[in-house]
């Protein structure tokens, strides 16, 4: 069900947001210290906010790069229930295509 329900999210996130990263809620990130300062304002979204900082690279003409985790085990006892966080997700997926994909579209 879990899998499932990250599909479904990751083909809207495409869909809605035309971004094609496979697992933006991956916890592993790294950055280079120059691009930090995608961390000085606060987030619209508190479950989606990987998708901000995102945007917020490619607003300073940084590149996101995406590595495969090669190993990976489940961990029980997510924080984020696959159907209770379903309204305010898609809510905050509109949110973040408003603010940083204003215009773009045209």
């Amino acid at each position: 069900m879990r899998h499932l329900a990250s599909r479904v999210f990751i083909t809207a996130v495409s869909l809605l947001l035309n971004c094609r990263i496979y697992d933006t809620q991956c916890g592993a990130k790294l950055f280079r210290r120059d691009v930090l300062s995608v961390f000085d304002e606060p987030f619209i979204s508190r479950w989606i906010f990987d998708l901000e900082v995102y945007f917020r690279l490619k607003n300073l003409g940084a590149q996101a790069v995406e590595y495969p985790v090669m190993a990976w085990s489940e961990e029980a006892g997510s924080k984020l229930g696959v159907c209770s966080q379903c309204v305010p997700v898609l809510r905050d997926l509109f949110k973040i295509r408003r603010r940083y994909l204003r215009g773009a579209a045209k």
